[in-house]
């Protein structure tokens, strides 16, 4: 195949051309050609010419996007149908939990989950305790040689003191990254939502703040007390994001995520009863939300994740209380990062593109000549209806469904 991204605008900030409009040439998964815009690209009479910049339409093209979270559960997504999805969202690279079956806990596991790559390139995550349980670890030397990039329970937190802290000396063996979910599951048990005035009003048993923020604590002190690399992975309160930036400030070698949909609701939407809606962490309040965006602006917050969780229609449609958390998110985490976060393009970038390759020892893909295409090109502010019949996740959990969004992607190519 041979493709043509005539006068786009190159956001490839470790390139000479950054931020100058180009004509980009690839042939056959190669990048043959990169000239400023005003010098013509000799082109074959089949290459595909497929986008052309004017004053309506500010195509731009970046390195390709990566998501360190998500999940493709067998009966509501495949491996296939899951690439397809994230290639629609932008994405060339995904990350994909251990809480999957069977578990990502031996290397056989992990090198069946990267033999996968046909439409996207997929990073396991190494499942840290055998089954995902928190009670024994699994050998996560053997998984990292395996190609395994990082470490967790996946869904779950790392509960077992013992656990984290055999885990955060183990890995340092080879400067691995131990992520942890932070959620203490015994203050959460049978929560719904936010604990707040709106679960009350509701009558839904909460999950507070607390949960997240005592676990974070905790954490810290054991990483002062052993050392190693630690990610908390979907922080959403405003305590969270505080107690991680002191932190950072006294040198501890710590970094987060959120998902992007974390910024687009609070808990008062769940006053419908849409099981959609409900998630996990939860939707919080607007004080947590502007706390967020603080954090993504100052540097706190590393990383943007999509959280892909599909499920089932017939697991959603049932009354609120026995949903199961979760949405589908590769093919709206840009755009809803874009409506909602107050980031510019070149900060998103950041979140999607640079620093989960830094935090995962990823060598960083180049838009240069010679180099093997990891691209991701899109609209910035092309606006956009997202809806049941052209998605291309089999799952339909979705908030997301018949609203309109903001920035649009227009195709991904990966060697």
């Amino acid at each position: 195949m041979e493709y043509l991204f005539k006068n786009v605008l190159l956001l490839d900030k470790f390139s000479p051309l950054y931020e100058k409009n180009v004509n980009l040439h690839i042939k056959n998964g190669v990048i043959t050609q990169l000239t400023p815009s005003n010098i013509d690209v000799a082109v074959s009479e089949n290459c595909e010419i497929f986008i052309e910049n004017s004053a309506e339409n500010n195509a731009c093209v970046s390195v390709g996007w990566l998501d360190m979270r998500a999940n493709f559960r067998e009966l509501a997504e495949d491996f296939y149908s899951g690439q397809l999805s994230a290639q629609a969202g932008g994405f060339t690279e995904v990350c994909i939990l251990p809480t999957i079956s069977p578990p990502t806990q031996h290397s056989h596991l992990v090198k069946a989950i990267t033999q996968q790559s046909n439409l996207v390139k997929l990073h396991a995550i190494g499942g840290l305790t055998l089954d995902n349980k928190g009670k024994e670890l699994t050998d996560m030397i053997d998984l990292h040689f395996a190609g395994a990039k990082a470490f967790s329970d996946g869904e779950h937190a790392i509960w077992h003191t013992d656990i984290l802290l055999k885990s955060l000396q183990y890995t340092q063996y080879f400067n691995g990254l131990v992520i942890q979910r932070p959620e203490d599951s015994y203050l959460n048990a049978f929560g719904q939502m936010h604990e707040g005035i709106t679960s009350t009003k509701l009558g839904f048993k909460g999950m507070p703040r607390i949960a997240e923020e005592i676990i974070i604590q905790r954490d810290l002190e054991i990483l002062k007390y052993v050392g190693g690399r630690l990610h908390f992975s979907l922080i959403s309160t405003k305590k969270s994001v505080e107690l991680i930036r002191e932190a950072k400030k006294q040198g501890l070698n710590i970094s987060c995520d959120i998902c992007s949909h974390q910024l687009a609701f609070i808990d008062e939407i769940l006053a419908d009863f849409d099981t959609y809606h409900k998630v996990n962490p939860p939707f919080r309040e607007n004080s947590d939300i502007e706390a967020l965006k603080e954090g993504l602006q100052d540097g706190t917050i590393d990383v943007i994740v999509s959280d892909h969780q599909p499920h089932s229609l017939e697991q959603k449609q049932v009354e609120y209380d026995l949903a199961p958390f979760g949405i589908i998110g590769l093919e709206t985490a840009f755009s809803v990062t874009k409506m909602y976060s107050g980031l510019n393009i070149s900060q998103i970038l950041d979140k999607i593109v640079y620093n989960p390759r830094k935090l995962l020892g990823l060598d960083f893909p180049k838009i240069a000549i010679g180099e093997k295409a990891n691209i991701t090109c899109f609209l910035p502010d092309e606006k956009w209806i997202f809806n049941k019949n052209t998605k291309k996740s089999k799952a339909e959990n979705s908030p997301f469904f018949g609203k309109e969004l903001n920035g649009k992607v227009l195709k991904t190519i990966l060697g």
